[in-house]
């Protein structure tokens, strides 16, 4: 029995994701969230985050959380990767403390 390979296949994979899932921040302290990005090669990406409440916890374009005042509810942070003409997001969520 003889195998070839005739036929080539090209598949990239891209992606992002928070390095945690949730965390807890107090109110007027800043936290950094990490994120692990994948790209295959230079082209040029767009790495952006948006809060679910920004009256609640600003992000700023570096990842870093910022609690203005307490809440009961989580807020949810968004980070997009705009990559190869795809969008790839994952969330955080932050929970704020009033320690």
């Amino acid at each position: 029995f003889l195998y070839t390979v005739t036929d080539t296949y090209e598949y990239s994979y891209a992606g992002i994701s928070f390095v945690e899932d949730e965390v807890t921040v107090n109110v007027g302290e800043e936290y950094m969230l990490n994120v692990n990005a994948v790209i295959d090669d230079d082209s040029e990406y767009k790495v952006t985050f948006t809060s679910s409440d920004e009256n609640i916890v600003t992000i700023d374009e570096m990842g870093y959380v910022k609690c203005l005042k307490n809440c009961d509810m989580p807020v949810i942070i968004t980070v997009k990767l705009n990559y190869l003409g795809e969008t790839f997001t994952d969330t955080c969520v932050v929970n704020v403390s009033e320690e």
